[in-house]
């Protein structure tokens, strides 16, 4: 099973270094994977499916881990209908299924908006602060990160029952670097992990991320994460 039978809450986000560069293939045979913290998705507040249960009706997990070269991420869905139609630069999240990546530096104020999605697509945004959050312009158009997706069923095809896939990405550490940033020990980081389900069980996207969100709004830095390095 990909998950137990508990919703993991927390205040930080743990990410771990690994000494072995990550092979981006979707396999999750990496030993980091077994050694780093996962973190389950859970729907917003305003989005509860009744009072007592914030648990998405697909479940997911996400890991975090790094070396000197990498952000690394892995995450893994269950999910009955898998979609996604964009290809890399698109706004993919209005193409189909997806993990998002934000990473934000809190003594900087820039932070990146990044993509791996079902079909091994991916793009990257960066925004200066969030006054500039100006979306054509914020597509990184030379900045190139690694997705491998895995699936459990068929991509597009609404006449089956799939039952879920995995995404692995590799982040290039350039990407923050190169606008003055670095993400590793000794600097201030918050993060957030989250996901747009489109199913055909659905009357409208299920929208879940690993942090609890009052309302539903993926550019809330404030309900971002901390992030401690391991």
């Amino acid at each position: 099973a990909l998950f137990n039978n508990s919703i993991s809450y927390t205040d930080e986000i743990v990410v771990t270094k690994t000494d072995k560069p990550v092979v981006i293939d979707g396999k999750v045979t990496d030993e980091i994977w077994n050694k780093a913290p996962y973190y389950s998705f859970v729907l917003p507040c305003d989005r509860l499916r009744d009072w007592c249960s914030n648990r998405p009706v697909q479940e997911g997990m996400a890991q975090i881990a790094y070396d000197k070269n990498n952000v690394y991420i892995l995450a893994k869905f269950i999910d009955d209908d898998i979609v996604q139609y964009g290809k890399d630069g698109d706004h993919l999240y209005s193409r189909g299924d997806l993990i998002e990546f934000f990473a934000y530096n809190t003594e900087t104020g820039h932070y990146w908006e990044i993509y791996g999605s079902a079909n091994a697509k991916s793009t990257v945004m960066f925004f200066e602060n969030a006054g500039r959050r100006i979306f054509p312009e914020a597509i990184q158009k030379d900045d190139k990160i690694q997705v491998a997706a895995v699936l459990n069923g068929t991509l597009n095809n609404s006449k089956d029952t799939d039952n879920g896939y995995v995404v692995e990405m590799a982040i290039p550490m350039s990407i923050f670097n190169s606008k003055g940033d670095f993400f590793k020990p000794g600097t201030k980081w918050k993060v957030l992990c989250a996901r747009y389900n489109y199913s055909k069980s659905f009357d409208n996207i299920e929208y879940s991320t690993t942090s609890k969100m009052k309302k539903l709004n993926y550019h809330d830095r404030d309900s971002y994460l901390p992030v401690v390095f391991k």
